[in-house]
């Protein structure tokens, strides 16, 4: 049994451990995205632009998977209490936690969460992408279109019938629109602890609407992004 903390320095302490989980699990999905545009033959400025803008909603529904029972086990394979999840998050938190228990009634097998992980990391509608007025490569749109058909006769031939595909489909649009207040909570932390002064991650770039690769020349102002202009 997670044991709660009462004095502001042990608590300042599990708030920092818990965002450096998060921070070790974007360099686990950072490798994932790798391996994927490896495969697909994408080219590397577009592989870090999808991987900016599809990680925090990778992290909402990759963490909601493996929510079990007080345990959260992210990706980095680190498994935090909910209790300390909820001191850096605070209803945040609440909201992956009722996330998770929606995904657990659909009953996902591995097939479809890989599935909807790619998807997720692949859709070009997502109008939060940083790089977002800027049309992604026919080599990503077509991949797109072919995992999304995949996913429809995957579902087909496992229950007879494809209407789940719609109910789960939304199950990534509540993936994004928790991974928007995500952002503004980590967002909030960063600044005001004064982490602003240290060496930056992938996840501190991306918080700050910043690219994580020289190759990528955005064509618009990212400090004027709708997704970061929140009021801290």
């Amino acid at each position: 049994m997670y044991r709660t903390v009462t004095s502001k320095e042990n608590l300042c302490e599990e708030k920092l451990l818990v965002y450096d989980a998060f921070t070790r699990s974007c360099d686990i999905i950072k490798q994932w995205v790798d391996k994927f545009s490896l495969f697909y033959s994408i080219q590397n400025n577009e592989r870090d632009r999808i991987y900016s803008n599809c990680l925090l909603e990778q992290i909402i529904f990759r963490t909601a998977a493996r929510v079990d029972g007080d345990r959260v086990i992210l990706c980095s394979g680190t498994v935090i209490h909910k209790i300390q999840m909820n001191y850096l998050l605070g209803d945040v938190a609440q909201q992956l936690y009722d996330y998770s228990s929606t995904l657990k009634i659909h009953k996902i097998d591995t097939i479809v969460a890989a599935t909807l992980a790619s998807i997720l990391l692949l859709d070009s509608n997502n109008t939060e992408y940083v790089y977002h007025q800027t049309p992604l490569s026919s080599t990503v749109t077509e991949l797109y279109q072919k995992i999304m058909d995949s996913l429809k006769d995957y579902l087909k031939q496992q229950y007879g019938d494809s209407s789940i595909y719609l109910q789960l489909l939304d199950r990534l649009n509540d993936a994004r629109r928790i991974a928007h207040h995500l952002r503004k909570r980590l967002l909030l932390y960063r600044h005001s602890v004064g982490l602003t002064n240290t060496m930056p991650t992938f996840l501190d770039l991306i918080l700050e609407g910043k690219s994580i690769s020289s190759d990528l020349n955005p064509t618009e102002d990212t400090s004027a992004l709708p997704f970061i202009q929140y009021d801290l």
